[in-house]
């Protein structure tokens, strides 16, 4: 269990490093489509096997993917929303996304007995996607324009020792 949950870590850590790069280059939504057409995708394929190495790499997909829908969601809002709103976007973005992560909670018995857990997830991921393929907002410019900026690095290993070594010191 905790191999296949590190590999799906490894994937987010592994997203953060990338994700940024393709939202430049291809733009926000066909990013967006690519990561959670990707994550469904992974989702599904679950359901067809129970071979360790490849939930690994299921695994690792879906931590990628899914550090790349988050990444594309939140960017995205942040280049589309003006400054005096961005706090109650946001503040909308986590209830809604909170909610749905609770709420999902409940499915569980319904996985028992009529459908399979993956299949499901597929489903409802993927039919979730439909509100911004329907979308009238604008998109931000993609093609790596300057509205849409390439993401911070993540700090490095220096940096985070120097950081603990502070905290420790305290």
């Amino acid at each position: 269990v905790g191999l296949v949950h590190s590999s799906a870590c490894l994937g987010l850590a592994t997203g953060g490093l990338v994700t940024g790069k393709v939202i430049n280059s291809l733009g926000h939504r066909r990013a967006l489509l690519l990561f959670w057409a990707t994550t469904a995708g992974a989702a599904a394929l679950f359901y067809c096997t129970t071979s360790l190495p490849i939930w690994l790499i299921l695994r690792f997909t879906t931590g990628f993917a899914m550090f790349g829908v988050y990444t594309a969601i939140e960017t995205w809002l942040s280049i589309s929303t003006l400054d005096s709103w961005k706090g109650r976007v946001f503040g909308i973005y986590m209830v809604i996304n909170y909610l749905g992560l609770g709420a999902s909670q409940y499915l569980l018995p319904v996985t028992e007995s009529h459908l399979n857990g993956f299949l499901l997830t597929a489903l409802l991921y993927s039919l979730a996607l439909l509100p911004v393929c329907f979308t009238g907002a604008p998109l931000p410019a993609s093609g790596g324009a300057p509205s849409a900026p390439a993401l911070p690095k993540p700090p490095g290993i220096p940096q985070i020792l120097f950081a603990l070594k502070i905290v420790i010191r305290r």
